[in-house]
Formats: C-alpha cells, sequence, structure tokens
C-alpha cells in the first residue's frame, strides 16, 4: 500500500465534495467546517511527538524545512466555529488556519524560541518515517492555505503569529502541569 502525500491525498478530495453541490443549507456549510478541521488536528497531534527533542535541545527542522506549514491556535479554532454558525454570510467551505503560514524552518525556530531551545539538528526524511510512518508523510508535505472566508466575512484571529500562539500554548501546558 502507497501512502499519498496530504497535499495530493486529502486536499482535492475536500475540493471535490466542495464543488459537488451548490451550498444551500447552513447546516452543510457547518459540517464542512467540522470536516475541514480535522485536517488541522493531524499536525497538532505530531507537534506533542516532537516537543521532546526540542525540549531537550535538540530540535531542529523536518526534511528540507521549506514545505509550508498550515496552523492554528486552538482558541482561534473555537472561534472561527461561532464566527460561521453565526454568520449567514458564510455557506461553503472555510479554510479553519492561521493568517500567517510559515516554513518548517520558520516553525522549527518559533517552538525552539518559545522553549528557550537552540535548534540544532535537522531530521532527514528517513529518520521521520522510522519514527513516524505514514504520519512522517503529512509533517513533510507542504500546504500554503489561507482563511479567506473568514477574513472576508470579518473574523478577527486572537493569534494571527505563530510566536505569540506557541507563547500561550507554552504557558498553558506549563499551568496544567504544575496543577
Amino acid at each position: 500500500m502507497s501512502v499519498q502525500r496530504p497535499a495530493t491525498a486529502f486536499s482535492p478530495r475536500f475540493a471535490q465534495i466542495g464543488n459537488a453541490k451548490p451550498w444551500r443549507h447552513r447546516s452543510l456549510a457547518f459540517a464542512w467546517s467540522a470536516c475541514a478541521l480535522e485536517l488541522c488536528w493531524l499536525p497538532a497531534a505530531a507537534l506533542a511527538r516532537i516537543l521532546t527533542p526540542f525540549r531537550m535541545g535538540m530540535g531542529g527542522r523536518l526534511g528540507s524545512g521549506r514545505q509550508w506549514i498550515p496552523w492554528i491556535q486552538i482558541k482561534d479554532v473555537a472561534g472561527i466555529i461561532l464566527h460561521a454558525s453565526r454568520n449567514k454570510e458564510i455557506n461553503g467551505p472555510m479554510n479553519a488556519v492561521a493568517p500567517r503560514p510559515v516554513t518548517n524552518v520558520d516553525f522549527a525556530r518559533a517552538l525552539a524560541h518559545a522553549l528557550y531551545r537552540p535548534v540544532l539538528l535537522p531530521v532527514p526524511r528517513t529518520a521521520l518515517r522510522l519514527a513516524f510512518g505514514e504520519l512522517s508523510e503529512i509533517l513533510i508535505a507542504s500546504q500554503r492555505v489561507f482563511p479567506r472566508v473568514a477574513e472576508h466575512t470579518g473574523y478577527t484571529f486572537e493569534y494571527s503569529d505563530l510566536d505569540g500562539a506557541l507563547d500561550d500554548v507554552m504557558t498553558s501546558m506549563a499551568r496544567s502541569s504544575a496543577a
């Protein structure tokens, strides 16, 4: 069984679903938002697994580091869901991503900075495959995605830059581990 890269495995599939029929019901728009959000959770699951090497001061870019990473802070996920449910202008697909995508190199630097650690070792593709299996394809894929519908319908992001979002996540993690 071969694994397709997410950029080709997922995106066209959702585009086909979104373009298959006109969007006539608000419930369909909300269902689409929930479906699109599922894709955003995949990199978040990987974040928990890459924190350990970064905390040890051994984190670095994945593969070439040039791949684009869509990201979003959980508070903005909730905000976008509420915005979509309350806004009658939204009746189709909507990307739940932050307005400023970053490359993997930039992400590695921001995560290391949030943890007060250096960015040292790049992680080769082969090592990713051994450590993460099929998830490695998602980590290496490049998807430069923008939240055009959210922005055009007036959603204001609480976390539009990665540094602020990671600082908030690290602060929350520190509070929850101290409790």
